[in-house]
């Protein structure tokens, strides 16, 4: 199952992949509910139109991209979308256009349709020979397109098809497994499966700078400026530690492997990346499925280096940045959020009554001005349970302040 909020945070949408269906709910008006089955078409993923009337369903084997409309209940789909990780389509800011990748006749192309009448607007051929994604810059002027899994080339199309550049690294890698603009448009950061991360210019398309995600190929310099949180078991019999976390984090060492003296290094597992940017674009989280307990974040603003590293006891199965804040949330599938912002680090345990809620999926509810608020939701989706958890942002920023300040360490 999964759980996405409608981006004028009104709505919530809950799809239930096994059977096929999707559930709407108003937050501010219970009795107000909506359903849509998709019978034996069946259902892979379900996502927002920027409208948030809108939601469109991919089903399985991505045969079609079902939409349907809130306002009129009538239904419209887009048939034989190309199958690639994620989404799979990608609208503008402006919300104004969808772009979805096709392949017909063994010809790749991108379809850009107009979300007014949800009709054609242009098709483009891509130089690609497996399209692995795309996505849009945030000014809504140029389409990324990128190969994959197995080839490295990111391509960057203007709207009606006019290929700008495009970027190859030149020494021999692994194909992508992520491309992310910058809320800003200035930079791409690009992810592969060889546990790197490329940060390319977004006007010249040449790279600013390369980052590894296993701690084991890091050096000195690169831990320099780096912050190391270390998730460590709480030891304490008292009454009052049942109602807080078990667990908290301290500032921890890293000691550097003597690669020299090594006879046989050892190779850090390959895995996915996935990385996402702050709202501000002034740090990038990264963590890649082969170093599964680590959480890397960069600083962009000063530096264009390692701030911190989250070191976690369990897997990380996801995070995500607040909608206005540098404010990062962790979950390890168990029932706690792990909190991040410039100001510290600390575990919360999310209180669930008569049941164990173990969370794989994090939601922020959208807010729209630029004003930060004083209490912002998160959405923490387990197994069989969802949570709202309605927080005190300024409160938790401050704790974590705090927490940081005393004996290394944080706790909440």
């Amino acid at each position: 199952q999964d759980l996405v909020w409608s981006p004028d945070g009104e709505l919530i949408a809950t799809a239930l992949h096994a059977r096929g269906i999707v559930q709407v709910w108003k937050i501010d008006d219970p009795s107000w509910t909506c359903k849509i089955d998709e019978g034996d078409w069946g259902l892979t993923s379900s996502h927002w139109s920027p409208d948030s009337r809108h939601i469109l369903n991919t089903s399985l084997f991505h045969s079609r991209i079902s939409i349907w409309s809130l306002i009129n209940k009538q239904m419209m789909y887009i048939d034989s979308p190309k199958e690639c990780p994620g989404c799979g389509f990608a609208f503008t800011s402006c919300g104004q256009y969808l772009a979805v990748p096709e392949k017909r006749g063994g010809v790749e192309s991108v379809i850009i349709l107009s979300t007014s009448s949800w009709q054609l607007v242009t098709r483009f051929e891509t130089e690609t020979s497996d399209l692995g994604g795309l996505c849009w810059s945030h000014d809504d002027l140029i389409v990324c397109i990128w190969d994959g899994p197995v080839h490295f080339k990111v391509l960057f199309y203007l709207p009606f098809g006019e290929l700008l550049g495009k970027f190859e690294p030149s020494e021999c890698s692994i194909g992508i497994s992520c491309v992310r603009w910058a809320p800003t448009s200035a930079l791409v950061a690009i992810g592969s499966h060889d546990n790197k991360v490329r940060l390319v210019n977004g006007l010249t398309f040449h790279m600013a700078v390369c980052w590894h995600t296993a701690l084991e190929e890091l050096d000195s310099e690169d831990l320099e400026d780096a912050i190391i949180y270390e998730e460590v078991p709480i030891n304490s019999d008292s009454e009052e530690s049942s109602l807080f976390p078990d667990t908290r984090y301290r500032v921890a060492s890293w000691t550097i492997p003597d690669k020299e003296g090594c006879e046989s290094p050892v190779m850090p597992k390959m895995g996915d990346i996935q990385l996402t940017f702050s709202p501000s674009s002034h740090h990038i989280a990264g963590h890649s499925k082969g170093s599964p307990m680590h959480l890397f974040i960069w600083d962009l603003k000063k530096t264009f280096s390692l701030k911190a590293v989250l070191i976690q006891m369990n897997p990380i199965k996801h995070f995500a940045w607040d909608a206005q804040e540098e404010f990062l949330a962790v979950c390890t599938g168990n029932d706690k959020v792990y909190m991040w912002s410039p100001e510290g680090c600390l575990a919360v345990r999310v209180p669930q009554a008569n049941t164990e809620l173990d969370i794989s999926r994090l939601k922020w509810q959208p807010r729209s001005g630029t004003e930060p608020s004083a209490h912002t939701s998160l959405c923490v989706v387990g197994s069989s349970h969802i949570s709202v958890c309605i927080m005190d942002s300024v409160g938790v920023l401050e704790s974590a302040a705090s927490a940081s300040s005393e004996d290394s360490s944080c706790s909440r």
